[in-house]
């Protein structure tokens, strides 16, 4: 039989694993873990020591035989963050490590079109226009100015940065205008932006929902 101590081992990569996957939901959103509780049985046994005395030695039971119940509440870790150099060293600056942004493959762009969707209406005329803002809000920003949007989309409050703070508007403007929730919808977005770059979904709310001219002809 397995000792405690392997199992627990044993447990912690795997949940470890099945939490690194990195891939979105269908809905595009991402499904984050906060704590995970696991319960295992287990038995006290006695094994000879090196002088001949008796030691305790834990083992996993099977089918809750073990007499013993032991739970484990693992607190799921972030992505761990590094020092940005400043002149002033007295007065630390940390930012979290970006996830990786791959390419947009058809299936994503599937899957990207139907949170869109959720956030704009399926493409058509009407949704077209509150597409055309959203566009039309991203267009002009410069790759640090989205990272600013990005990382404030989920709050109302100003960054302090005209720019940034005219392009949020605008966006959270369009997803109450939407068919959900503007909480929700930034979510979303911001679920999208991490995955995929800015300038392909912009690309691809362009190709799909169009101008209301592009309808109208």
């Amino acid at each position: 039989m397995q000792t405690l101590a392997d199992v627990i081992r044993a447990l912690r990569n795997e949940v470890a694993m099945a939490l690194d996957d990195g891939q979105a939901l269908p809905s595009g959103c991402r499904w984050e873990a906060q704590r995970v509780l696991a319960t295992v049985d287990f038995a006290v046994v006695s094994t000879p020591g090196d002088i001949g005395e008796l030691s305790p030695r834990f083992v996993v039971a099977g089918g809750g035989t073990g007499g013993h119940s032991l739970q484990i509440e693992f607190a799921v870790g972030r992505s761990p963050l590094r020092e940005v150099p400043d002149c002033t060293p007295a007065v630390p600056v940390a930012v979290a490590v970006p996830t990786p942004v791959r390419p947009l493959s058809d299936a994503d762009a599937e899957a990207a079109v139907g949170v869109l969707s959720g956030l704009f209406g399926a493409p058509g005329f009407d949704s077209s226009a509150r597409a055309t803002v959203f566009r039309e809000a991203l267009e002009p920003l410069s790759e640090p100015a989205l990272e600013r949007l990005i990382g404030s989309l989920g709050e109302a409050a100003e960054t302090g940065d005209p720019e940034v703070d005219r392009a949020k508007h605008l966006i959270r403007r369009v997803l109450a205008s939407g068919p959900g929730p503007v909480k929700e919808g930034s979510a979303c977005l911001q679920a999208l932006f991490r995955q995929h770059a800015p300038g392909e979904l912009v690309g691809l709310v362009a190709d799909r929902w169009k101008t209301q001219l592009d309808w109208l002809g």
